[in-house]
């Protein structure tokens, strides 16, 4: 069973009670006992660091982690991305401007642009939401829908790096 946090409180303490240090040690073995997080208030995202849904806790519709790529849900279906350093190919390196708003729907939310030509042109960089990433995708969150609401598991990406390569004909002799 999950244990409750003692309640928040607005004057200043100059010590603790027993019951008060009792819940912290139960949460703080429940902590520890589920490392993974419970997958519904406790959530392992970011490679071993545990976080909270701040979107539930705070009614923002905020993500829980703010930087590059940051996605938002503007509460009316749609979603708004961020902008970010994207890397094409390791040719080009570039500052995204993003603030793009797009229809919310379940899937991997991902930074897209493609060869256009064999010139050496791109598609302009757009966020589209995919079943799956693929090499001209690159994913900054996950969008999954739960009771009507979506939710946002952002990604912590400083740059999109979108690398396009297709089999060189000559090995293929």
């Amino acid at each position: 069973m999950k244990p409750s946090l003692p309640p928040k409180v607005s004057t200043s303490i100059d010590r603790i009670s027993a019951a008060t240090w009792n819940r912290l040690i139960d949460c703080l073995a429940y902590g520890m006992s589920h490392p993974r997080g419970d997958g519904h208030t406790i959530f392992n995202r970011l490679g071993d660091l545990l976080t909270t849904d701040r979107r539930n806790s705070s009614g923002s519709g905020e993500s829980p982690l703010v930087g590059l790529f940051r996605v938002t849900d503007n509460g009316d279906g749609t979603l708004t991305v961020g902008g970010g350093y994207v890397n094409r190919n390791g040719l080009e390196f570039f500052w995204w401007p993003g603030n793009v708003k797009l229809q919310a729907a379940a899937g991997a939310l991902c930074i897209c642009t493609e060869p256009k030509d064999k010139l050496g042109n791109w598609t302009e960089v757009t966020p589209q939401i995919m079943a799956e990433p693929n090499p001209c995708a690159y994913p900054v969150a996950e969008i999954t829908s739960e009771n009507g609401k979506f939710i946002i598991e952002q990604y912590p990406v400083t740059v999109a790096m979108i690398f396009r390569s297709k089999r060189c004909t000559i090995a293929e002799l």
